[in-house]
């Protein structure tokens, strides 16, 4: 692609618009947006419209548009510095007020694509607003090392005793929290220590007194107090200190074990500290660092007279043969016998390998379906199922998900499909499943619908109904699914469940409440376009539930799309009810200290001041200057 032709096009604000417009009327059905209904700079951004966000943030007659406080300190921070420093100072009263609230959580939050990484944007906010603020609560252990090391020199952040002492706390470092060992290096880097006596202390005993809990002390040992040696540990009264370094070494040199075979194993095993297993389980899986399946088959029929398969267990023991007569409650009981039917199952859903499904079952072992509730890792699974396309795969699918023992969960499949748009795979497992009477349909229909939706594939609806299947959610299961997706994408649900119920004027405010509560522009749009004639727009002006509601929003477009299109609302542009309905709108704004809708309504007219209380026109004064701006204090 030109990349110059293609900024040259999508920066152009008449052949964008056209564009949009175009791709909008092409893809009717699905979730597509004209050009003036683009007011979501995170969506811009999340889709690759930066010309367009950049288009409507610089321009002269700039549009309204919303800006989620996560995307800003996020996408938009890490995609484009200057866009960025706009959108901040054009908000700077709500980003400054969020920024102060959550100044660890963009650094630190546990959604990593929501962490700021930017080093430029990073030190203009600290010299923007955080030039005497010291950041020493950072969790660091998800955090990418460079972005750390860039806090430390410009003096944002600093290494704490308390965050050493964390750091090196075994119980953290058994439920996986303590940081790499990359990050750990940069902590005692730039921590000045000692540690206070105290503190060192503590933080041997801890590790003395959970030898089964990996931690390596052996960094921190030159930060220690120096007067460590003269000091009783409590629990080691007896033991010199000399001893009780030794006891540690020995500590560590199993934990460098215990972390190489950890390392080597590719799924995740933090339940176990137990060398032999971890030794069974890189045995076990050695087969996805060289020689593939066929190597794990050799391995078992090497090892076939230690393998005891029962049920969904399969037994090995790591000394010796097993005898025949052995029963299972012995082999439960045997601390040589590691069980590794589940390690196995999990290794083959990783690796995405059916074959080794059908070798396991083949050789009696029968494991309890395989179900995405609750694991991300069989979630993964499942996707990577549904896009495999060789016929020897999609058959062995069919095999282990409806003809053999039924490993696969057929609903975990269809929802794969559904969550990542796969039409004709869909239709092709969906025909197969169908047969089968005894499935449940109307459970799992709502189920396929939110899955779809969630993940914005919102055409796999209609492939659901052209099978005649319609979706049989109630009014809550919709409202759940609506928090989470716009009223636009589903307007055809919309229209069946508030046609259904006959107009009703109580759903109707719900779905307005989640639009505005989720900053849905375009629902609340559609929703007030299409049904407020049902609800009955006379009241529309003096509904205190709706004033209300518009009130609280900090979501401005929509209140801009009210203003600018007064004539749809309310009996005629400027009236007596459109004047009452923003006075009783911009009251609420006070009540609820919502500044930049005050701003807004100021500043755009929407009312005349003289209609405002004396006690109104005081709170303005003491929070906006003579042009309404905000003051930022």
């Amino acid at each position: 692609m030109n990349k110059d032709l293609y900024s040259g096009v999508f920066n152009n604000k008449y052949l964008s618009t056209k564009i949009f417009n175009i791709i909008h009327e092409i893809q009717i059905d699905r979730y597509s947006l004209k050009y003036e209904d683009i007011v979501d700079v995170g969506w811009m951004f999340r889709h690759g419209h930066i010309g367009v966000a950049r288009e409507k943030i610089n321009s002269n007659n700039k549009q309204i548009l919303y800006i989620d406080h996560i995307d800003l300190f996020s996408i938009v921070a890490n995609t484009d510095t200057n866009l960025f420093i706009s959108l901040y100072e054009q908000n700077r009263y709500t980003a400054r007020e969020y920024l102060v609230r959550k100044k660890n959580v963009i650094f630190d939050s546990t959604n990593i694509k929501q962490q700021l990484k930017n080093k430029q944007v990073i030190k203009y906010l600290y010299d923007r607003e955080f030039k005497d603020d010291i950041l020493e609560q950072l969790v660091v252990a998800k955090m990418d090392p460079e972005v750390i090391e860039y806090l430390l020199e410009i003096g944002w952040f600093r290494v704490s005793s308390d965050l050493i002492k964390r750091e090196f706390d075994p119980t953290i470092g058994y439920y996986g929290t303590c940081s790499p060992p990359k990050v750990l290096e940069l902590l005692l880097k730039h921590f000045k220590g000692p540690i206070p006596l105290k503190d060192s202390k503590e933080i041997i005993r801890l590790n003395l007194i959970s030898p089964d809990i990996p931690t390596d002390l052996s960094p921190l040992l030159p930060l220690l107090h120096p007067d460590i040696r003269k000091e009783i540990i409590d629990g080691f009264e007896q033991t010199v200190f000399d001893k009780l370094f030794r006891i540690l070494d020995q500590k560590n040199n199993r934990v460098k074990k215990i972390n190489h075979l950890k390392s080597i194993i590719p799924i995740v095993v933090r339940e176990t500290r137990d060398i032999m297993v971890l030794e069974a389980y890189a045995m076990w899986s050695q087969w996805t660092r060289e020689g593939g399946q066929d190597s794990l088959f050799d391995l078992w029929n090497t090892n076939v007279n230690r393998i005891r398969v029962c049920g969904d267990h399969i037994y090995y023991h790591t000394k010796h043969d097993l005898s025949p007569r052995i029963n299972e409650e012995y082999l439960v009981k045997d601390t040589n016998v590691v069980d590794i039917g589940d390690f196995l199952k999990r290794l083959a859903c990783v690796q995405v390998n059916l074959s080794i499904f059908e070798f396991l079952h083949k050789k009696g072992f029968r494991s309890m379906m395989i179900t995405s509730d609750n694991s991300p890792e069989y979630t993964e699974f499942y996707s990577q199922l549904a896009k495999l396309s060789n016929k020897k795969d999609v058959d062995m699918i069919v095999n282990l998900s409806m003809r053999y023992y039924k490993l696969l969960d057929r609903k975990d499949l269809l929802k794969a499909c559904c969550r990542l748009g796969l039409i004709d795979k869909f239709k092709y497992y969906f025909e197969l499943i169908k047969k089968d009477n005894d499935y449940h349909w109307a459970a799992i229909v709502p189920i396929l619908f939110k899955e779809a939706a969630n993940h914005g594939h919102y055409h796999m609806y209609r492939v659901i109904e052209s099978y005649g299947q319609e979706t049989s959610m109630g009014r809550s299961e919709f409202k759940d699914l609506f928090i989470q997706n716009s009223f636009k994408c589903l307007e055809k649900e919309v229209d069946k469940i508030i046609n259904s119920d006959g107009g009703d004027s109580i759903l109707f405010l719900d779905f307005v409440e989640i639009g505005i509560k989720f900053s849905d522009f375009l629902g609340v749009k559609t929703l007030l376009n299409k049904y407020l004639s049902i609800y009955g727009d006379e009241n529309f002006g003096y509904d205190k539930l709706f004033i209300q509601l518009f009130g609280m929003t900090t979501n401005l477009t929509i209140i801009d799309y009210l203003s600018k299109h007064q004539s749809l609302f309310f009996m005629t542009t400027g009236s007596i009810q459109a004047k009452s309905f923003f006075k009783n709108v911009l009251e609420k704004a006070l009540q609820f200290k919502n500044l930049p809708l005050v701003e807004y309504l100021l500043k755009y007219k929407c009312l005349e001041t003289n209609d405002l209380s004396t006690l109104d026109l005081q709170f303005i004064s003491k929070y906006f200057d003579e042009n309404n701006n905000i003051i930022i204090k």
